[in-house]
């Protein structure tokens, strides 16, 4: 459509129609997409025309050139969800260097039939395939953690595929998120799952690998998954299926909590709630532009004073995470109150007086929840130096507990509990003190601990 519109245009250069529209339904992301890509090329050839001056041309040489369309470049497309940032590289995933990266093997979890899982083996070594084939067999759906032998990652989650079907690889995404977020890694690479031998589009596997990562992250929303996830692609096109994807999602969050472009800033994600039905009016005034200047100024004026300021001076704000800022800014603004930091040790809140109050406790909360966590650090250092946990290694050696977790066992001997969880190293474990047992909830390794006095 758009190259009979440029050749109806060349042809008839005369012609008083001025204007082609392109209407495309609100609804069809993918259409509207696919005509933005489309254009971006022209844009660009003609603002190019526009800084190059023109010089007269004679005999043929004024005859028109039909100029073949610019492919853009695929670039480096990222969006953060809540704490989770999201990104689309051009690269291998086999030279990652994230904590994790996500491979695809079939029921016979033999690596040398896929092709992704083949690139991956002959890049990582025999270790990976002979710790895969100890844990034979294994349902589809299922994923399989092995580590990434000469590979520059730590770890290879296997995510084990019956079919190419849609929702079974969607739930087979799923189950590496899963797996991702139970051993606490903070960086992670997937692939273009289902693009190659498994015979999907390329949109329908960006659709399969990005909608799954916001539904996930979505509903571990309130416990939160800080974590960088990145979709490393090889080939362009499925590069660019997936960068339309993935900027459909970043339109759509923008919308949700009421972004602009100009607030596209990477140390503010935009909330992950379902976006409302926004409506965005251009108003043209004949004749009567002073009269809708006093009306904006008027009621600029109200809102201002109408609005309330408040400021919260505490120490504890200056030492505050970039977490706990983000959060305590999507919190002012679905209050719809102005949150400012750019005071050393204060925040300030302007807005309605009731918004402003109801801002007030969730503001108290992260400061006292830091308070806490400071206390807690403290406590865990004094703890250090008087007493240590330990366990034994599985070659013998003397392991000791980090600090936090060397407090948590330590209070909780001191209560004299029966037994205590606690996280060591973002593992998952639990003490038994009548067996003097540390049991590993990831791995179930059991090993015995000791408690040392003194330094």
């Amino acid at each position: 459509m758009v190259e009979e519109a440029l050749s109806y245009s060349k042809q008839r250069p005369d012609s008083s129609l001025e204007e082609f529209r392109f209407i495309v339904h609100s609804a069809d992301q993918e259409g509207i997409s696919t005509f933005q890509e489309k254009f971006g090329p022209l844009k660009r050839e003609r603002q190019r025309r526009l800084l190059v001056p023109s010089r007269p041309r004679t005999g043929h040489a004024n005859r028109r050139r039909q100029e073949t369309p610019i492919l853009p470049e695929p670039t480096c497309t990222k969006v953060r969800i809540g704490d989770l940032k999201v990104e689309v590289v051009k690269g291998d995933i086999t030279k990652e260097c994230s904590d994790g990266i996500v491979s695809v093997v079939h029921e016979d979890l033999k690596m040398e039939n896929g092709n992704l899982s083949a690139s991956i083996v002959r890049a990582s070594g025999s270790t990976v395939q002979d710790e895969l084939t100890a844990k034979f067999p294994q349902q589809p759906g299922s994923v399989v953690t092995t580590s990434a032998g000469d590979l520059a990652a730590k770890y290879i989650i296997h995510m084990v595929i019956g079919s190419g079907n849609k929702k079974h690889l969607q739930k087979c995404v799923h189950a590496a998120l899963k797996e991702v977020y139970s051993m606490g890694l903070q960086s992670v690479s997937i692939p273009a799952i289902g693009s190659g031998g498994l015979g999907l589009r390329p949109s329908d596997s960006a659709e399969v690998v990005l909608w799954t990562i916001r539904a996930f992250s979505e509903a571990v929303n309130s416990s939160g998954m800080a974590c960088e996830l990145r979709v490393v692609v090889l080939e362009d096109t499925v590069v660019a299926a997936f960068e339309s994807k993935l900027k459909q999602i970043k339109r759509e969050l923008h919308q949700a909590s009421g972004f602009t472009e100009e607030d596209d800033v990477e140390e503010e994600p935009v909330g992950v709630q379902l976006p409302l039905t926004c409506f965005q009016h251009r108003v043209t005034v004949y004749g009567h532009q002073e009269v809708l200047d006093e009306a904006i100024e008027a009621l600029r004026n109200g809102v201002s004073k109408e609005c309330s300021s408040f400021e919260i001076t505490e120490d504890v704000i200056s030492r505050l995470p970039k977490r706990c800022k983000r959060d305590l800014r999507q919190n002012a603004r679905e209050q719809d109150v102005g949150l400012d930091f750019s005071k050393e040790g204060a925040i300030s809140l302007k807005g309605y007086p009731c918004d402003v109050l109801a801002m007030h406790p969730k503001v108290s909360k992260v400061l006292n929840d830091q308070v806490k966590e400071e206390h807690k650090i403290d406590c865990a250092e004094m703890t250090a130096g008087k007493v240590q946990w330990c366990y034994y290694s599985v070659k013998g050696k003397q392991e000791p507990f980090d600090k936090m977790a060397n407090y948590d066992i330590e209070t909780a001997f001191q209560s004299k509990t029966s037994s205590v969880s606690f996280t060591h190293k973002n593992m998952q474990a639990e003490i038994k003190f009548d067996s003097k047992e540390v049991k590993f909830l990831k791995t179930g390794a059991i090993k015995c601990v000791f408690r040392k006095e003194g330094k």
